[in-house]
C-alpha cells in the first residue's frame, strides 16, 4: 500500500464496493464517458496555459477516469488495470523496433511511417476505423489525412487543391463546397506543419478575451 498507484487502485475498488460511495456505485462506462472527454480537454487547457500545478491535477483526474473504467471492466470480468498496462507495454515495445530490436530509423518521419504501416498490417480493412469518431471534426480530418498519406496515398498538389476549393466555395457558397473547403484547409494547414484544431481554439479564446475588453 506504500505504492501510490496501487493505493489509488485500492481506493477505486473501495468506492465501488458494497460500503462505497452511492454515486460511484451507480456509474457505468456510458454514464461517465463524457467525463473522460472533459478531463482530456482540461489537461489540454493546462498545457496551453503552461500551468504545471494545474497540469499535475488534471493528469490525476484523467488517471482516475482510466482507473474507473478499468474497475468497471474488472467487475464485468473483461479486464483490469494490469491488463491495460500490459497491453500498453506490448504495444509500445512492438511499435518501437528501432529501440527494442534491430531495426534502425534515422528520422521522426521514418518512425511514424513504420508505425502506420504496422497498424495497417494489424488492422487491415479496419485501419481507418481506429480513428476515434468522437474527435472534433478538424482533428478527425487531420488524423485521417495523416494516416492515408503514411500508407502511400498521394494527395497531389495540396496547395492547389485548397485554392481550387476556395474558388468553388466563392462561386457557389453551398454546404458541399464549404465541406470541401474545410477539408482541404485542414490538409493545407497540415502541410504547413500547423494544427488547425489548436489554431482555431486559440483564436476563439482570443476573441472571447477581446470581446470582454470591448476591443472588437
Amino acid at each position: 500500500m506504500n505504492d501510490p498507484f496501487n493505493k489509488l487502485v485500492k481506493i477505486m475498488e473501495e468506492l465501488r464496493g458494497a460500503n462505497g460511495c452511492p454515486w460511484d456505485r451507480e456509474q457505468t462506462h456510458q454514464s461517465i464517458a463524457h467525463d473522460l472527454t472533459e478531463e482530456v480537454y482540461e489537461v489540454i487547457d493546462a498545457i496551453d496555459k503552461q500551468e504545471p500545478d494545474k497540469l499535475k491535477k488534471e493528469l490525476g483526474d484523467l488517471l482516475l477516469q482510466i482507473l474507473f473504467h478499468s474497475q468497471l471492466a474488472k467487475e464485468e470480468g473483461l479486464f483490469d488495470i494490469k491488463d491495460v498496462i500490459n497491453h500498453t507495454i506490448e504495444k509500445i515495445v512492438t511499435r518501437h523496433p528501432h529501440v527494442f530490436s534491430e531495426a534502425r530509423f534515422n528520422t521522426t518521419e521514418e518512425v511514424l511511417d513504420n508505425w502506420e504501416r504496422m497498424k495497417k498490417d494489424e488492422e487491415g480493412d479496419l485501419y481507418l476505423n481506429s480513428i476515434p469518431k468522437a474527435l472534433p471534426s478538424l482533428l478527425y480530418a487531420k488524423r485521417l489525412q495523416e494516416k492515408v498519406e503514411r500508407i502511400g496515398f498521394d494527395w497531389g498538389n495540396v496547395s492547389q487543391r485548397f485554392f481550387q476549393s476556395m474558388e468553388r466555395f466563392r462561386q457557389n457558397q453551398g454546404e458541399e463546397e464549404l465541406g470541401e473547403l474545410l477539408f482541404n484547409l485542414v490538409n493545407f494547414a497540415r502541410l504547413k506543419k500547423m494544427n488547425p484544431e489548436d489554431i482555431l481554439r486559440r483564436k476563439v479564446k482570443e476573441f472571447i478575451t477581446n470581446f470582454k475588453k470591448g476591443i472588437i
